[in-house]
C-alpha cells in the first residue's frame, strides 16, 4: 500500500474522455497526479481491475491535450483509480505543466519526476 502515495496528487476537475475497448465514456476528472487519476465510474458499466484504458485529459486554456493509456487499478463507490503507464512526450510535458500550475511546490513536483524516471527504468 506504501506505494500507493508515492506521488503527489493534485485535485484538477475536468470532464476527460474514456475509452475502453471500442467504447468511448465521458468521465469526471477527479485528480491527477504523474502517476494515475481518480476519475467517476461510468454508468452501467462493469468495471475490471486490470483492463487497460485510455484516457484523454482536454486542457481548456489551449487545444492541447494529455493522452495516456492506463490501466484500471480499482473501482469502488462510483470512482476508478488509474494506473498511466504510457504517453507521449507531448502529453508527458503538458501533464507536468498542469502539475506545476496545481502544485505550489516544485521541489515535489521534481521530487515525483525523479520516481517517476526510476520507476519505468
Amino acid at each position: 500500500m506504501s506505494d500507493k502515495r508515492h506521488f503527489h496528487r493534485v485535485l484538477f476537475t475536468a470532464t476527460v474522455e474514456l475509452k475502453v475497448g471500442g467504447l468511448v465514456f465521458s468521465v469526471d476528472l477527479k485528480d491527477i497526479s504523474l502517476h494515475g487519476a481518480l476519475i467517476t465510474q461510468p454508468k452501467l458499466f462493469e468495471v475490471e481491475p486490470g483492463i487497460n484504458v485510455q484516457l484523454t485529459i482536454p486542457l481548456s486554456s489551449t487545444e492541447e491535450i494529455i493522452q495516456v493509456e492506463a490501466k484500471i487499478q480499482h473501482a469502488e463507490h462510483g470512482r476508478m483509480g488509474l494506473e498511466f503507464h504510457s504517453m507521449d512526450i507531448d502529453s508527458i510535458s503538458n501533464l507536468r505543466r498542469l502539475l506545476e500550475v496545481n502544485l505550489a511546490d516544485d521541489e515535489l513536483l521534481n521530487r515525483d519526476l525523479t520516481a517517476l524516471l526510476e520507476h519505468h527504468h
